[in-house]
């Protein structure tokens, strides 16, 4: 859904053939033919005779198929931080020859963090948070993207050394870190 949504912003999105099912945004990606996410076909993706495919953390075990189907594949684990996304926006900018475009993005966003941020200068020590991903108590650790905005804006995640990037937490836990 993030290439998705880049590539639209980025003045891209009339070139995007498919998306996968979670690419809601804007509301032109809704229109796009849908893909799984987690397990994407390769034959009803090179049906839709795609330039490039590009592919996620989660897809990286299928790339090998994709790319037997003579697709060219981009293979992306996804940004851990603002500056890995401002990275994958610029790089998009390039690949699509909308380079202006994701520049004008890029600088706007750092323009917008900055502005939030520096209201934060003076802070040491921050709230501590609980960020629910879903209801069943899963959250995001320091090594997300949640988790690096989070420390970005100096709060205490109460997932830190977590074991996995996305923790499922018991209410017990939750209760006694006090978020």
């Amino acid at each position: 859904p993030a290439a998705t949504e880049v590539l639209y912003a980025i003045g891209a999105g009339d070139r995007v053939v498919g998306s996968d099912k979670f690419s809601n945004y804007p509301d032109a990606a809704l229109k796009t033919p849908k893909l799984d996410y987690s397990k994407p076909d390769p034959e009803a993706a090179l049906a839709l005779n795609p330039d490039l495919v590009i592919m996620a953390t989660r897809q990286q075990e299928q790339a090998k198929q994709f790319r037997d189907l003579k697709m060219t594949v981009l293979y992306l684990e996804e940004a851990t931080t603002i500056e890995g996304v401002y990275e994958n926006i610029t790089m998009f900018g390039q690949l699509t020859g909308q380079d202006a475009q994701a520049q004008q993005i890029v600088a706007n966003m750092r323009q917008r963090v900055d502005a939030v941020t520096s209201k934060l200068t003076a802070v040491s020590k921050g709230t501590r948070v609980f960020y629910e991903v879903t209801t069943d108590l899963y959250t995001a650790s320091p090594d997300t993207f949640i988790g690096s905005t989070l420390k970005l804006l100096k709060a205490e995640n109460i997932a830190a050394g977590a074991t996995s990037k996305f923790p499922q937490l018991t209410a017990e836990a939750v209760i006694s870190a006090d978020p």
